[in-house]
């Protein structure tokens, strides 16, 4: 059985903007993100609805995240639950360029 997924093209915008916005707010910084993505999943079919900024601390030498905020995305995950009845947490996207390339 094949898995189809479907990603909304504002989860793809959002994430590019999250990255834009870091990388210009803060030039000397990592320039990595990270973000949860949430939706829903009906059988094999995976919809990615949307994305959500996380709070996290990224080690500056390396790129390698430091900490992750986890009561941060439960909270907003319930939030979305209250008017999205089936949205769940669905993964997570990280993306940088440096000269560290494991993830």
């Amino acid at each position: 059985m094949s898995l189809k997924v479907k990603i909304n093209q504002t989860v793809l915008l959002g994430i590019s903007d999250h990255y834009t916005r870091n990388s210009v707010q803060n030039p000397k910084l990592s320039k990595r993100v990270i973000g949860a993505l949430l939706g829903s999943q009906d059988g094999r079919t995976v919809s990615i609805i949307s994305a959500s900024e996380l709070k996290y601390q990224i080690n500056p030498e390396t790129d390698e995240i430091v900490s992750l905020d986890l009561d941060y995305i439960k909270s907003k995950v319930e939030l979305l639950k209250k008017v999205f009845i089936n949205y769940e947490f669905l993964g997570w996207y990280s993306c940088f360029t440096g000269k560290y390339q494991n993830i």
